[in-house]
């Protein structure tokens, strides 16, 4: 499969969501297919390069559709829109990446999937208007919407907008940092029987 991810931050740039997106991005190229990540330019980073088998395009994009999208958002979203992705997987709501492409989904090629991740915007009143729209186009044009945690924004927003529940995926461990012998595990780390012993 032809996999794009978007994601607003990715490595090098280090935080939670770079982190689920990189899980997400190398497991899938691991298995065989074409995964290409759409993130954020900064510092000295290539605008284009191949990181762990993940074609990585960043764009000089920032804001969100609450307060505005700055930079060549055009650019980003006509990239978006030529390619033959079979699968187009958004990390958050309210960040450029994905906000830049939602009057668009329709004109993109493959199944969407929308990662939540949170939804803040649910406790300002004053971003009634933009959940209206996303509400509206996750109904018309997303084929799955994903929470990371039961009992978050996620389902509160599916609820107050009637939208199905979403699907809960967990965000979880890396699974090779327990690719030791778990039998030598505490050998390996340099754990103590009782770790909490002084």
């Amino acid at each position: 499969m032809n996999i794009l991810i978007v994601a607003q931050s990715y490595p090098p740039n280090l935080t939670g969501v770079s982190e689920v997106a990189r899980q997400h991005a190398e497991r899938l190229a691991g298995r065989g297919h074409s995964v290409t990540v759409a993130t954020q330019a900064g510092r000295d980073w290539p605008a284009s390069e191949t990181r762990n088998g993940v074609t990585v395009h960043r764009f000089d994009v920032w804001g969100k559709a609450i307060s505005g999208i700055h930079g060549d958002y055009a650019n980003y979203v006509s990239f978006v829109r030529r390619g033959a992705w079979d699968a187009v997987i958004m990390h958050c709501a309210q960040t450029w990446v994905t906000d830049a492409l939602l009057p668009h989904l329709q004109d993109i090629p493959g199944r969407k999937v929308l990662v939540l991740h949170g939804l803040s915007a649910l406790c300002d009143p004053q971003s009634r208007r933009y959940l209206e729209q996303l509400a509206k186009t996750v109904r018309q044009s997303v084929d799955c919407l994903i929470g990371v945690a039961p009992s978050y924004e996620e389902e509160r927003f599916c609820r107050e907008y009637n939208l199905p529940a979403p699907t809960i995926i967990p965000n979880g461990i890396d699974i090779s940092d327990w690719s030791a012998d778990p039998r030598r595990i505490r050998e390996v780390w340099q754990i103590r029987d009782r770790p909490w012993a002084i």
